[in-house]
């Protein structure tokens, strides 16, 4: 603050400087010296640039730079991967063909066309000759690092990148040959195989069913610990054209555990085994030992054809951690199996907590005694993000604390390419499973009874996209409803969700029992031949939802031939 004197009079010299008059009343005026008015225009001039720097770079806000896979003037052809690199991290890509926009809508990186991490850009759909190909990074001009939907359409600005490419796919050749094979086609639940594969005049594999993603034209890799019987494709293009093969793996149920590597003593180190295994090994937890302290998971140990297992000495009278478990990035290719996993815990972190890839939950008893979310897939810039979780053959109860708090489910996914199947989800304080902000989950053949709500599916502007949800039962909800949604303001515009084939049933009445017990008005998901019937379980007060002879429900729910849970 300038400083200030009162009851002074200006001082007078014999050679005065000339005076500017400023009449600030009628009774009085002020008057400056010609110095005095340059420091005010100097000390105003800088207020003003200060204020027009800072209304400049508001405007301007952080640089951003965009770069693709794809080389500009350059000839493609087959399937590819088609990515873009954003810096810092955009609101969303979004990619566009000849000027028309993909429905896929990337908020996450890697931003991959069609979705990460699968996501190809098949040229063969395309005519051979120039293309355009561009890709489009929507941010805030004004420097935050999200868009409110309130500012989107005022500070919405966008950075792209635009490559004229030859498609050139000669159809001239021979047809691709596939040799396809997988050793053992024969596995109990929660065991892996191997699948290998070699091919002939042909320049890329693509794979469907059972497994995903783009393949080398030959090589080897694990499935990870199975679940269910599953077939597994492979498709292989050439210049000749495009052939499949397909091999089925059976998985059955056993009492015996597979070979065990190392098998523990009641007083071993749990991670201390893990950190000392190698690749393929099983780590055997001997029969009704309990386990108890925190787990961090963290080693890269595991690979694709190589799983690490740890796993009950014997199943029938399965051991117990009773702890926090957590699997951080590069922990990957990591199966639990046939273990009591008691995730109690008095901070109210999830439990198991999941950040790493290829993570297997299979035939496990998990709960945490009512105290926090049990399963959780992240997505996470700090702690690490989930893929390929598998989640299989479980029961899932008693998780969240009493009362409702409406955060705290069996299953609360947020990570990319889940697989929750087979799975007894019962008396979980809020939903049974939330889809929140995941990509491309499968749910499918599960039982959900006697939750808060049975399921709900999305959120925000990153809201669950690419779900698939069947053949599932949904039944008894004991606050809101069966199947909800969630779909704020600046919910994707095509999340390509589908609820299909699913049983809904309750014998409350009210709000919550109409429409099937399914949320009226439903957005952001096609629903389509869910039937609402009563399930008829053989033994529900026993936790026994196998189905009676002649349910309406046969075929829904968990598959005849194992039953969940390590017990």
């Amino acid at each position: 603050m300038p400083h200030q004197t009162k009851n002074r009079k200006p001082k007078v010299t014999p050679e005065t400087t000339p005076q500017a008059t400023v009449s600030s009343s009628p009774f009085k005026k002020v008057s400056f010296s010609r110095n005095q008015l340059i420091m005010f225009g100097l000390v105003f001039a800088a207020i003003g640039g200060f204020i027009i720097y800072r209304s400049f770079a508001a405007s301007v806000g952080t640089p951003y730079a965009i770069t693709s896979s794809l080389a500009d003037n350059s000839t493609i052809s087959g399937k590819l991967a088609w990515t873009a690199t954003v810096t810092p991290q955009p609101y969303e890509v979004d990619f566009y063909i000849d000027g028309v926009k993909d429905s896929h809508i990337e908020y996450y990186g890697p931003y991959q066309y069609k979705g990460d991490p699968n996501g190809v850009l098949d040229t063969t759909l395309l005519t051979n000759g120039k293309h355009t190909f561009q890709e489009v990074a929507i941010y805030d001009n004004q420097g935050n690092t999200t868009i409110s939907p309130a500012g989107y359409l005022q500070n919405k600005a966008t950075i792209s990148a635009l490559h004229n490419l030859t498609v050139s796919n000669t159809a001239a050749g021979s047809a691709p040959t596939i040799s396809l094979s997988a050793s053992p086609t024969s596995v109990s639940s929660g065991s892996a195989s191997t699948l290998t594969w070699t091919s002939t005049n042909a320049t890329s594999c693509l794979a469907g069913g059972a497994w995903t993603g783009s393949r080398a034209t030959s090589g080897s890799i694990s499935t990870g610990g199975l679940g269910q019987t599953g077939t597994f494709t492979l498709t292989c293009t050439g210049g000749g054209g495009s052939t499949s093969a397909s091999v089925t793996i059976t998985v059955g149920t056993t009492t015996s555990p597979t070979t065990c590597t190392t098998t523990l003593t009641a007083t071993s180190s749990i991670i201390n085994a893990y950190n000392a295994a190698h690749a393929g090994d099983t780590i055997c937890l001997p029969a009704s030992t309990t386990y108890t302290g925190d787990i961090d998971f963290r080693n890269s140990i595991g690979t694709a054809s190589a799983p690490i297992t740890i796993t009950s000495q014997n199943h029938a009278s399965p051991a117990t951690i009773k702890g926090r478990i957590v699997t951080h990035p590069g922990a990957n290719y990591l199966t639990l199996s046939w273990l009591k996993l008691d995730g109690i815990s008095s901070s109210g972190n999830p439990s198991p907590t999941i950040s790493s890839d290829h993570m297997s939950l299979i035939h496990n008893d998990i709960t945490d005694e009512n105290t926090s979310i049990c399963v959780n897939a992240i997505d996470d810039p700090t702690y690490g993000t989930a893929h390929y979780t598998l989640i299989d053959h479980n029961r899932i109860h008693n998780c969240g604390p009493l009362p409702s708090t409406n955060r705290a489910h069996g299953i609360y996914d947020i990570g990319y390419y889940t697989t929750i199947t087979n799975n007894y989800i019962y008396d979980n304080v809020d939903r049974g499973i939330q889809l929140r902000m995941d990509h491309n989950a499968t749910v499918k053949y599960n039982v959900s009874d006697s939750n808060g709500e049975g399921m709900i599916i999305g959120d925000s502007n990153v809201s669950a996209v690419n779900d698939d949800i069947s053949y599932n039962i949904f039944s008894n909800s004991n606050i809101r409803y069966n199947i909800e949604y969630y779909w704020p303001a600046g919910a994707p515009s095509n999340p390509n969700n589908n609820i299909h084939n699913n049983c809904s049933w309750t014998t409350a009445t009210g709000t919550y029992a109409q429409n099937s017990s399914i949320q009226p008005g439903f957005t952001g998901a096609t629903l389509t031949n869910n039937k609402f019937a009563n399930p008829q379980y053989n033994n529900r007060s026993a936790k026994d939802f196998s189905l009676a002879a002649g349910s309406a429900c046969t075929g829904y729910g968990v598959q005849p031939g194992a039953t969940p849970g390590a017990n």
